[in-house]
């Protein structure tokens, strides 16, 4: 099935930059100080998502957020899917980039690899820098994904608390409302040396996750596995 209405998105699109922030985010800084030196508009806003992050890790954003260069808000609820979404309700761009904390942008123009896939092939519905081989479902960092099309399939489904299998099942989504994925390898992005990774779900909560999106969308979920 194909969208009723392509993509429609201007040349410099306003961008929201979502980054979830958890116990394991000590980066965070390194993250936020390359997110502001890429910036080359002022249509770029950069939005922290504290999930139970360490205080030591989020004490050196004061000073960017009192000179506007971000804003950091509490997620109550906890849980990756469900910070993503309060930055979604809280955020205005017209395109929705989510990364994770300890990654950094490469640079001005780490985003152009995404927008020119996204402007050049308006059927586009999100790109990631990760994505199953068959690009049945994408990654969930690096993953950009325009205003318009979150409109039309929601959020992330807070009942998933992988981070993966959420955005596998938002691809799943994004695919039924008629749109196509795309691979975005070019995106310029990269993670911080040494930095410690969240614990692990277990394997019971992993098996939940895994079943709930095979019950919904049945035998193709399995490939959200094979995201690299």
């Amino acid at each position: 099935m194909r969208a009723a209405s392509l993509i429609e998105i201007s040349e410099a699109p306003t961008i929201t930059v979502i980054v979830v922030c958890d116990q394991a985010g000590t980066s965070i800084a390194a993250c936020v100080d390359s997110l502001i030196a890429a910036r080359t508009s002022p249509g770029c806003r950069v939005l922290v998502i504290d999930d139970g992050a360490p205080r030591s890790s989020l004490e050196p954003l004061a000073a960017r957020e009192r000179e506007g260069g971000l804003a950091i808000l509490g997620n109550p609820r906890r849980g990756a899917s469900a910070a993503r979404n309060l930055g979604l309700r809280a955020s205005g761009g017209e395109m929705v980039v989510f990364l994770d904390s300890d990654q950094r942008a490469l640079g001005p123009g780490w985003l152009e690899p995404a927008f020119e896939i996204l402007l050049r092939q308006r059927e586009i519905g999100a790109v990631s820098r990760s994505a199953a081989p068959d690009l049945s479902c994408l990654g969930s960092s690096g993953l950009v994904v325009p205003r318009a099309v979150l409109a039309k399939t929601g959020g992330f489904d807070e009942a998933y608390t992988s981070p993966l299998l959420a955005a596998a099942d938002l691809s799943f989504r994004i695919r039924r409302a008629g749109y196509a994925l795309a691979h975005c390898p070019g995106l310029g992005i990269a993670r911080e040396p040494g930095e410690p990774r969240a614990p692990a779900l277990g394997a019971e909560l992993e098996e939940r996750d895994r079943r709930r999106l095979v019950e919904t969308w049945g035998a193709e979920a399995a490939r959200a596995v094979s995201l690299r």
